[in-house]
């Protein structure tokens, strides 16, 4: 039996990098890195995103309220920016709460717009005195008294606590209807 001739080599075979197999399971490993990291910043992105939308008007207003920018203008007795912050935040809890658009609204029409909805009268009269006062305050450049200012910043906690139990009232009052009528 006779055996097969090996040729002589004569050059060095290379192998470039990119078809070696560290290569490869390098470059699979860093895709699935880039994956799941896209993967999670989408997830994440809309779960932040989902909470932001979740937030009841009256939660945001509330917090608004105790926040400590107002509670500082309340305590130095600066009525022109307390009351312009005062109002800035039940306009914006009124637009989400009745969907109302009252930004570009002056105080006297904010409550002209604000009488046609479903605000109960007593909520309706304090805010009619809010709007007063801070007209007093912003265009008379009256000196409003700290005590006032109290008031008045209770009476908007009040109109927040007030109308979102009207609200759930109006909830459950049109739900018992509903059960009742078999709807």
């Amino acid at each position: 039996m006779e055996l097969p001739e090996f040729y002589d080599i004569y050059e060095i075979s290379y192998v470039p990098f990119w078809h070696t197999r560290w290569f490869l399971i390098v470059c699979i490993v860093l895709f699935c890195t880039i994956i799941c990291s896209i993967a999670t910043c989408a997830i994440m992105w809309s779960l932040l995103r989902w909470k932001k939308r979740n937030i009841p008007c009256d939660v945001v207003a509330l917090k608004m309220l105790a926040d400590s920018a107002i509670q500082n203008e309340l305590n130095t007795g600066l009525s022109n920016a307390f009351y312009t912050t005062l109002i800035k935040i039940l306009k914006t809890y009124s637009e989400k709460r009745y969907h109302l658009c009252l930004e570009s609204c002056t105080d006297n029409e904010l409550f002209v717009r604000l009488a046609t909805t479903q605000i109960p009268a007593e909520q309706l009269a304090l805010f009619k005195n809010i709007l007063m006062q801070a007209t007093n305050a912003k265009f008379a450049d009256a000196s409003i008294m700290q005590d006032q200012m109290v008031i008045d910043h209770e009476c908007a906690t009040i109109i927040v606590k007030q109308t979102t139990h009207a609200a759930m009232e109006t909830a459950r009052n049109i739900n018992t209807k509903k059960r009742q009528q078999g709807i």
